[in-house]
């Protein structure tokens, strides 16, 4: 299975290949100082997005980490998978595919490796015209700036920035995921794609060098690598992280069910949602049309989560795009791979601006940035057949009734599955599979995180 994976992975068209389309607006609201309009669409007035993105402070999330291991030049941990698919025992050869040089990452696609496209959409005279000015209101941040604390203020620890937008980011820090829930808790929205945030690394400045940890299906202590049930088959409900994800980003990788399983038509858009109402006054009901198939989440978690658009909704899966609320903050997630087709697709990148714009003004922003629920949050999808053909189904009322705000706290750098996390009823639980190594990944992560706790205390 893992041999398959890697096999498709590599077969994924890079988004360098990914034409610029022109976009014949229909009636442009506004036009701003760069000479073009900022959407539009069917006589809607869009001029506030310019207007309120250019005054936001904003971060773009450069995925070195993620870069490195998919880079054509090493393709390092994915030829480790590819050449010890099928062993069940420890393995000590080939370790070095499980320490890379970072410099194979930025050289893939400047760095941006898989998400070039969404830096290429950054990097538009169109997105200017929305607001976004890369070096002005848009910092680039790497990996490894934000575990070393780059969005925080080092005096107050105060967020520097409003907004965190982060593409495909599989494998990250420790000490960089617990900064993202910590931004996200303390008031900021984080727009970010699926299949992020899910295995965790190390990297030493000193010598350039990312090394594994754990992941598909496999952990690394140093000397040997050894099979662990935390893979493409088994993430939700073995990884660490998976439960910790599932409470404060609302959503988990659904590879182990959808893996390259479904062939997409668009998503329906749920008008119930501000975001859902936004997109389908400019674009119809159905939306990320030219999305086909890639890797994709699953919610797996309804409380204070509010569905923008759906794909599938069947009795194994429900890929949606969607905002979930956690303490003072909100996480807008594509739900999909949305890296493949912000740089083409008006529908993803109307997404993307009306996420920055949760909590801010804007029809996105209605009762975001709390710790109650939106009013959209009790809108899901009706049961609706097990093909993709689902998608098309209508949304309805549902009897779930929210649960309280959720409260796990940066617990998860110590121990990733003991934080405590408020789920709904269905939601899949996170379960630590009892292998001794596998106290490693504590030890890495522990340590990490708590030299930036230490950090912080020293001011």
């Amino acid at each position: 299975m893992l041999a398959l994976s890697f096999t498709l992975l590599l077969a994924v068209p890079q988004a360098l290949a990914i034409p610029v389309v022109v976009r014949p607006l229909q009636a442009a609201s506004s036009t701003t100082s760069s000479g073009f309009p900022c959407f539009g669409y069917n006589n809607v007035d869009d001029s506030y997005i310019p207007r309120i993105v250019s005054g936001l402070r904003i971060a773009l999330i450069q995925p070195v980490l993620t870069a490195t291991p998919y880079s054509p030049e090493t393709r390092s941990f994915y030829a480790f998978y590819a050449k010890e698919s099928g062993v069940i025992t420890n393995v000590t050869t080939d370790l070095n595919l499980l320490s890379t040089n970072v410099s194979s990452g930025y050289a893939y696609n400047q760095g941006w490796g898989l998400s070039y496209g969404t830096y290429l959409f950054f990097n538009s005279i169109f997105a200017v015209s929305c607001g976004l000015h890369l070096g002005k209101n848009v910092r680039v941040l790497s990996d490894m700036d934000v575990a070393k604390g780059a969005l925080f203020d080092p005096q107050n620890q105060s967020s520097r920035f409003d907004v965190v937008v982060l593409p495909f980011s599989e494998y990250v820090e420790a000490s960089e995921y617990l900064a993202y829930e910590e931004f996200v808790g303390g008031g900021g929205t984080l727009v970010m794609m699926a299949h992020s945030l899910q295995y965790p690394v190390t990297y030493n400045s000193t010598t350039n060098v990312e090394t594994f940890v754990y992941g598909h299906g496999w952990a690394f202590n140093g000397n040997y690598a050894y099979p662990i049930a935390c893979g493409t088959d088994t993430y939700i409900a073995t990884c660490p992280w998976a439960g910790n994800n599932t409470d404060w980003i609302g959503g988990n990788s659904c590879e182990a069910s959808c893996f390259h399983i479904y062939k997409y038509q668009g998503a329906v858009v749920n008008t119930s949602d501000p975001m859902g109402k936004a997109l389908a006054m400019e674009f119809g009901g159905t939306v990320f049309r030219s999305y086909v198939s890639h890797e994709e989440d699953t919610v797996t978690n309804r409380s204070h989560t509010s569905v923008v658009a759906v794909f599938v909704n069947d009795s194994t899966n429900f890929i949606a795009s969607y905002t979930h609320q956690f303490r003072k903050g909100t996480v807008v997630n594509f739900g999909f791979f949305g890296d493949d087709i912000v740089q083409t697709d008006p529908s993803a990148q109307y997404f993307m601006l009306q996420g920055m714009l949760v909590g801010r003004g804007g029809p996105g922003s209605a009762g975001a940035n709390s710790t109650s629920p939106s009013a959209s949050s009790t809108a899901a999808l009706a049961s609706s057949t097990t093909s993709p053909a689902s998608s098309t189904s209508a949304i309805a009322s549902s009897a779930t009734t929210p649960s309280g705000p959720t409260t796990v706290g940066s617990t998860l750098g110590l121990t990733p599955t003991m934080a405590a996390s408020s789920k709904s009823p269905g939601s899949i639980p996170s379960v630590l599979v009892a292998l001794g190594g596998l106290a490693v990944v504590v030890i890495f992560t522990g340590t990490v995180a708590l030299r930036r706790r230490q950090a912080k205390l020293g001011g």
